[in-house]
């Protein structure tokens, strides 16, 4: 009869080890799966507060060119107007400048600032669209 509880013991310390380590698995599981996720959100909000970058460089390119007159136009290549280096940080990351009267001014023009870039695992094609107006002597007052 001895024997006989000292296996019941050795069978519960047994299914008690299984089921810890079941539970562990589990939790570390959990865990990584909430990093990964947490690490690609962080990467996506890096991304767009890049693009934020890309477009404020892009906009101070063309205010430094108020010397010569902003003509309406899009430009796919923003790098004609200035360096840009923060595209260089993104992946896959471009920009395009569009500039056009606004509301029919003659003075005043409305700069669009377009940024995409490829985004996760998937490579999704993402992008943000900034605007400001400007008159030929730079930004608007």
């Amino acid at each position: 009869m001895y024997s006989n509880r000292k296996r019941v013991r050795r069978a519960f310390a047994l299914l008690d080890v299984l089921v810890a380590s079941s539970l562990g698995t589990a939790v570390v599981l959990a865990a990584y799966g909430i990093l990964t996720t947490s690490q690609g959100a962080a990467h996506a909000a890096l991304q767009t507060s890049q693009s934020a970058a890309v477009a404020r460089q892009v906009i101070e390119n063309v205010r430094q060119l108020k010397v010569l007159p902003i003509t309406s136009g899009t430009y796919s290549d923003v790098t004609v107007l200035g360096p840009v280096p923060q595209l260089a940080l993104m992946d896959g990351g471009a920009a395009s400048l569009a500039i056009a009267p606004y509301n029919g001014s003659t003075t005043l023009v409305q700069a669009t600032v377009t940024v995409t870039w490829r985004a996760g695992s998937t490579n999704a094609a993402k992008s943000c669209t900034y605007a400001t107006l400007m008159t030929a002597g730079g930004i608007a007052p």
